[in-house]
């Protein structure tokens, strides 16, 4: 009796296992502000603030050297994948170190919002899209991106 209960337990914490791992599974690294709306990943509340720390006059806010590091290099182990996202050909980094992030829109449920600079470009077009009702503003090459931290890195 004692091992058919031993092994149901087993069979009940393996599954359970499984079943938080295939709930997690497929989430992306970086996701557009519109995508992550709507997943769920950020609230419209979130999407209200993050348009708040984009207007002129908001009082900037820094990412830790660590946040900065991880982000960048999780952006970098990611590039194809973001490439393929943002219809980009031709993305490509030697090192996480030429990832530039010109702002850090503040920290949502664990989920960084992040203004990522991801090619150099000649053009100076300012584009404009909408999300709920929001209008966002990029320069031509820049993207605001929410990064869900997928290895769970805890930062101090």
């Amino acid at each position: 009796m004692k091992k058919l209960f031993s092994a149901l337990l087993a069979g009940a914490m393996l599954l359970a296992m499984g079943l938080s791992l295939a709930g997690c599974g497929g989430q992306k690294a970086f996701y557009r502000l519109q995508e992550a709306y709507e997943r769920e990943i950020i609230s419209y509340e979130d999407l209200k603030q993050i348009h708040a720390n984009q207007q002129a006059g908001s009082e900037p806010l820094y990412l830790t050297e660590e946040e900065d590091a991880a982000i960048r290099q999780s952006f970098f182990e990611n590039s194809q994948e973001i490439a393929e996202d943002l219809n980009m050909s031709g993305l490509k980094y030697s090192s996480a170190d030429e990832i530039e992030i010109l702002t850090y829109e503040g920290c949502y449920h664990g989920y960084y919002a992040v203004r990522v600079k991801a090619y150099e470009s000649a053009l100076t077009n300012v584009w404009t899209y909408r999300v709920e009702g929001l209008t966002f503003y990029r320069a031509d090459g820049t993207y605001t991106l929410i990064w869900t931290n997928p290895e769970g890195i805890v930062f101090e």
